[in-house]
């Protein structure tokens, strides 16, 4: 097409607009959680000091540990077969690499 023809505007209705936003908005959910999964990963355990970090989420590890391990759970479901099945099997394998832990009773957890 030549820069000298006039396109033809498509003029979309509100609803068609709004839907596209929330087709955008849904594809980057998974985007989203992986990267504060990984980022609380990273924070942790690329420390030079990953127990005094738990020390310090005192008894709210255990409930941070499982909220995250649901998450990666859930993006493993919801992510098989598309774009970012890659993305979070990285993350399930720097799951699987957090050193051997004592989850305690009060909610903190202890590295063995």
């Amino acid at each position: 097409m030549s820069v000298l023809q006039k396109e033809t505007t498509v003029i979309k209705s509100i609803e068609s607009i709004r839907a596209s936003q929330v087709v955008s908005m849904t594809r980057r959910i998974p985007s989203f959680l992986i990267d504060q999964v990984e980022d609380g990963l990273n924070t942790i355990w690329n420390s030079t000091s990953p127990s005094d970090i738990l020390t310090e989420l005192g008894t709210s590890a255990v409930e941070i540990f499982k909220l995250n391990e649901d998450l990666v759970t859930f993006l493993a479901t919801q992510c098989a077969g598309t774009d970012y099945e890659s993305d979070v099997n990285r993350l399930i394998a720097k799951m699987q690499a957090i050193p051997a832990n004592t989850k305690n009773a009060d909610g903190t957890i202890t590295l063995d």
